[in-house]
């Protein structure tokens, strides 16, 4: 769990800085960081569901600190956007875990997602449905990129009805 943590706490803030200071960019950029090191600590991510139970109470708190510390640099970016007006008026707590629970989401259902997403276009649709609830009518323009997908997932057989 803590190394999961860690990833995210050393690439989530690279992720931000590169987006030249636009808040959304860097919601965007972060939530794909956070989806990449899920993917890469897969049945870690999974396994900390299943295992979580077993942490004594210090260790649970210790997680608890640790996630919520992780998760600010995307509550930051997320405030800043709706400081800006650039978002509607969101919860930046509430979007923030909505996001990383998408994230997580990666790990939870890969058998069901990877029959049609690959990882990027599951951060590509995942962030597109998530931006789209969010932003601020006056800059859907600005920001078509990250909430129009070039490619919609096509249905598999398992699920033409």
């Amino acid at each position: 769990i803590v190394d999961v943590l860690d990833a995210f706490e050393e690439r989530v803030p690279v992720a931000i800085a590169t987006c030249a200071g636009d808040p959304i960019e860097a919601i965007a950029a972060a939530f794909g960081a956070y989806c990449t090191v899920i993917d890469e600590h897969r049945q870690a991510a999974l396994l900390s569901y299943r295992e979580s139970k077993s942490l004594t109470r210090e260790g649970l708190v210790r997680i608890k600190a640790l996630e919520i510390q992780t998760s600010e640099p995307l509550r930051h970016v997320i405030r800043e956007g709706a400081s800006l007006g650039l978002l509607i008026d969101v919860d930046a707590e509430i979007l923030a875990y909505n996001f990383l629970l998408l994230a997580h989401g990666w790990a939870l259902k890969h058998w069901y997602f990877e029959r049609k997403l690959d990882l990027d276009a599951y951060i590509a649709c995942q962030c597109a449905f998530a931006l789209r609830s969010v932003l601020h009518p006056n800059y859907l323009g600005k920001y078509r990129h990250l909430i129009e997908l070039a490619t919609k997932p096509q249905p598999d057989a398992t699920t033409s009805l």
